[in-house]
């Protein structure tokens, strides 16, 4: 079962459909929580990259580009939360 997921998930994001594979994720993760009772996941952004790899091969993707990249996004969510809710961003 899981061997077919992962599969399935590494094929569309070959196919560049990443919608489909984050909710086959949370499909996934929500039956083995329901089943096992386990809730200790390592983050959404974490799977899809290291299945990006997989998929398009470590040599094919900029990883100083998608850092660069994910800084970026996550300073411009920081400033949409209200203060109370911010997360640090920056190495003090």
């Amino acid at each position: 079962m899981f061997c077919r997921l992962m599969q399935h998930v590494v094929s569309s994001i070959m196919d560049n459909q990443v919608l489909d594979p984050i909710r086959q994720i949370m499909a996934e993760r929500q039956q083995i929580k329901k089943n096992v009772g386990h809730t200790g996941f390592r983050s959404m952004y974490r799977e899809m990259m290291f299945l990006s790899m997989i998929a398009l091969g470590r040599d094919n993707i900029d990883q100083g580009r998608t850092c660069k990249e994910n800084s970026i996004f996550t300073d411009y969510v920081a400033k949409l939360l209200p203060t109370c809710c911010r997360f640090v961003t920056e190495v003090q």
